[in-house]
């Protein structure tokens, strides 16, 4: 019985350990799957099927909440005002939360874009904002309108950040790691044309 006793209590204890050691983020609606960072499972997952939770656009668009429609439906979308120029999904406070942790370099940022692509715009596919400073990056590959696209961006001095343009020096492994942790601002780009075509994001992921 005293045995018995003994290991019940040895294990409540290592389950205690393991919970304590999950990152914990604001926002549990959206927080999705979470790991420690020791595997390959999400940390941070926003699928939007709670809802838009916070997503928005910047620039000149109309911003819209699609539950029937996504890579995994439902996803966000926006639809351009007018032809020229370009608009941003923006990030909400618990996607910059995340990003603000510790553990956030050296992940993946992960996320789908539906969009057509046409014409030249030179401007940066993604945009960190932070401390007066900005860290852009650019797609080799455009997205289309005919299917999903999945982009895959290493948040360290490997994944192809720059500085302030798409045409400044690469990002260095303190400036990055500085950004992740002042971060206030966090920009998908979702029109790649000189047309009024909507532009569609799923499925943002840290992992």
């Amino acid at each position: 019985m005293k045995t018995t006793t003994f290991l019940s209590c040895v294990l409540f204890s290592l389950a205690a350990c393991r919970k304590e050691t999950e990152p914990m983020l604001s926002d549990p609606c959206t927080a999705g799957n979470q790991s420690d960072g020791t595997g390959g499972a999400a940390y941070y997952t926003f699928d939007f099927s709670k809802g838009s939770k916070g997503w928005d656009v910047e620039g000149p668009a109309n911003f819209k909440y699609n539950a029937d429609t996504g890579n995994t439906a439902p996803c966000v979308s926006g639809l351009a005002k007018k032809a020229s120029g370009s608009w941003y999904f923006k990030a909400p406070a618990s996607v910059i939360k995340a990003l603000n942790q510790n553990k956030s370099y050296g992940r993946l940022l992960l996320f789908d874009l539906l969009a057509k692509s046409s014409g030249d715009i030179n401007e940066p596919a993604v945009i960190m904002e932070g401390y007066n400073h900005k860290l852009v990056y650019n797609f080799v590959n455009n997205p289309t309108d005919q299917q999903w696209t999945t982009y895959t961006i290493s948040l360290s001095e490997r994944g192809g950040w720059r500085n302030e343009t798409t045409d400044g020096t690469p990002a260095t492994r303190s400036q990055i790691k500085h950004m992740l942790l002042n971060v206030n601002k966090l920009l998908i780009r979702g029109k790649f044309n000189n047309e009024t075509g909507a532009g569609y994001l799923d499925n943002v992921t840290l992992e």
